[in-house]
């Protein structure tokens, strides 16, 4: 049985396991794709996935990300949305635990102007 993913985004995990099956030819010269070191298609358990390699050219971190997006999707594109992701997950942790503190004042915040969060 092979089980299809429908358009994931995440980063790869350092103790994943999966097998190289190819290389994604793209364009490293487009400005889009500066910091990419390779894209690449990987399995595991009968799943394929694409693996954009990234190094941040400020501070020269490696980072994996692992997504079923189209390969015609410029692989920089594709390291660009993760971060986006990452900012707009971050602010979201960030207000959530704001409101979990208290105001101001010291006092706790009402029942009805906390934000639920499931």
């Amino acid at each position: 049985m092979i089980l299809k993913l429908k358009n994931t985004l995440s980063s790869y995990k350092e103790n994943s396991i999966a097998t190289l099956v190819e290389s994604i030819p793209f364009d490293s010269q487009h400005e889009i794709n500066t910091g990419v070191e390779a894209y690449s298609v990987y399995e595991n358990k009968g799943i394929k996935f694409n693996v954009v390699d990234y190094r941040d050219p400020e501070t020269g971190k490696l980072y994996r990300f692992v997504t079923t997006l189209p390969m015609t999707i410029n692989p920089g594109a594709i390291a660009m949305l993760y971060f986006k992701r990452w900012t707009i997950e971050k602010t979201f942790n960030n207000t959530k635990s704001n409101f979990k503190e208290t105001s101001k004042l010291g006092l706790p915040i009402p029942a009805h102007l906390k934000i639920k969060c499931a």
